[in-house]
């Protein structure tokens, strides 16, 4: 049994550099770095991830009220068998104990704390309070206020008392930010989202003194006051469906912001909207912060560079919820990511490494019928090369991959299988065990038929091949 495990596990690590090669190189140097400035390994790490599986995979994620800890991704991994990569919190703004309880914030960072040890990618943003009021407040009341235009001219005048207000709400947020930083956890920040829309006081205020001129003050003083550095910075927009609501409006140029974002609900996912949002972001990765329900697989077809979605907190199944049984068929689509997935676990390692978490806990995983204790699980980064490009994936129509699938019955090997990588270390390990004879080859047999063919004879073969 020790001889099987080990090789599982090798099988596994080999499995891992397959899922590497097939998610998208490790785009290293190439990588566009971090919009903050000196950005932390980890930062850069979930960074190097959004770009790999841009237009080829999409993170499951699911979003939950400040004061309720993990609720509802407790109840999406329910419902759909799978936990979501993506974990959403808010820092809240309300009284104790409403669920959107500004106190909550300490139970807030200690559910991240965790949720980042299992594996989580986490995503934040503020329903900021409205500067000329003090926590706690209410939605109506505050979030969803209004600033006069003097009001707003001073809030963006250092020195003024407004101004002075402002920074000491978003200092708070600050500390709980620098939290998540000395822990080595980067955060996929969203400030002042939805801000073309006119529902939040910070909202609906275009072009170059309006809400950009507050984004990029909130920037600013993140950015040079606080030194947070473990940030990827998500400018977050909702639907143009207004001539107000344009995204160029609300632009804050590509210094500002890692990734762009959309909200959408009730099913809107528009072409226009993508194609838009994708040609403002020039190259940068996109994603659905907020969806209620979430996409389908047809519109990821269309609009593939998604690179997440995350679903509102009470909206799986109920309000614009949409169906349990479509979401779950979604996430578990080849295409989507969730937590468990041999998959996603390989995508974070390098996060995990950079976060001084790339010893995990032992982990028992059933395959085939057999069980296996993994204990430690690498995975190389791709580094493209001559070499690497002589390699290509064959196509599924190729009569000799079809001969040797059914000469050797490899579709029933692979179906235990439950996700692709899993299949791929089954395959693996089925081959491992075909060489029976080693030794100088006594054979000159090339391709996977001829060496299996000679295997059968009795032929000899180095481990290697």
């Amino acid at each position: 049994m020790k001889n099987r495990i080990t090789t599982l596990l090798h099988s596994i690590a080999i499995s891992s550099l397959l899922q590497f090669s097939v998610l998208g190189s490790d785009l290293g140097e190439g990588t566009p770095a971090p919009v903050t400035g000196d950005a932390s390994p980890e930062a850069k790490a979930l960074l190097q991830v959004l770009y790999r599986i841009s237009g080829k995979h999409t993170l499951t994620g699911q979003h939950n009220y400040p004061n309720t800890k993990d609720t509802y991704t407790l109840r999406t991994a329910q419902a759909c068998g799978k936990a979501p990569a993506v974990f959403g919190q808010d820092f809240g703004f309300a009284a104790p104990g409403n669920q959107d309880a500004a106190a909550a914030r300490p139970d807030i960072i200690a559910e991240i704390k965790r949720q980042h040890a299992k594996g989580s990618i986490i995503t934040l943003c503020w329903h900021a309070v409205r500067p000329t009021d003090d926590e706690p407040v209410t939605f109506r009341g505050s979030v969803q206020g209004k600033l006069t235009d003097q009001q707003w001219n001073d809030l963006l005048t250092p020195g003024t008392q407004l101004h002075k207000r402002w920074c000491a709400q978003v200092d708070v947020i600050a500390g709980y930010l620098k939290e998540l930083q000395a822990a080595h956890i980067p955060v996929l920040w969203r400030p002042y989202h939805e801000m073309n829309g006119d529902w939040f006081w910070w909202g609906g205020r275009p072009r170059t003194n309006g809400t950009i001129a507050l984004y990029r003050q909130l920037f600013d003083r993140f950015e040079n006051y606080h030194k947070l550095n473990n940030l990827l910075w998500v400018w977050s927009v909702d639907r143009p469906t207004t001539p107000q609501r344009q995204f160029a409006d609300y632009f804050p140029g590509t210094n500002y912001f890692d990734v762009a974002a959309l909200d959408v609900y009730r099913s809107d996912f528009k072409q226009d909207y993508y194609e838009g949002l994708l040609k403002l972001a020039a190259g940068k990765p996109l994603a659905l912060a907020e969806v209620g329900p979430a996409p389908t697989l047809a519109v990821l077809d269309e609009q593939p560079r998604w690179g997440w979605w995350m679903t509102w907190a009470g909206m799986l199944g109920g309000r614009w919820g949409g169906d349990t049984n479509a979401l779950r068929g979604l996430v578990n689509a080849p295409r989507s990511l969730s937590l468990d997935d041999s998959a996603y676990r390989a995508l974070i390692a390098p996060i995990r490494a950079a976060s001084g978490l790339s010893e995990a806990e032992p982990t028992t995983i059933q395959l085939g019928g057999r069980t296996a204790t993994i204990r430690k699980l690498d995975s190389l980064p791709y580094v493209e090369s001559e070499y690497t490009k002589l390699f290509r994936f064959d196509s599924w129509t190729n009569p000799k991959l079809r001969q040797l699938r059914e000469r050797y019955k490899l579709d029933a090997v692979v179906a235990p299988g439950r996700d692709e990588s899993e299949r791929q270390i089954l395959l693996l390990d089925w081959v491992h065990h075909q060489f029976k004879k080693f030794g100088r080859p006594s054979t000159e047999a090339l391709g996977a038929l001829e060496i299996l063919k000679s295997i059968e004879e009795g032929q000899a073969f180095f481990c290697v091949q």
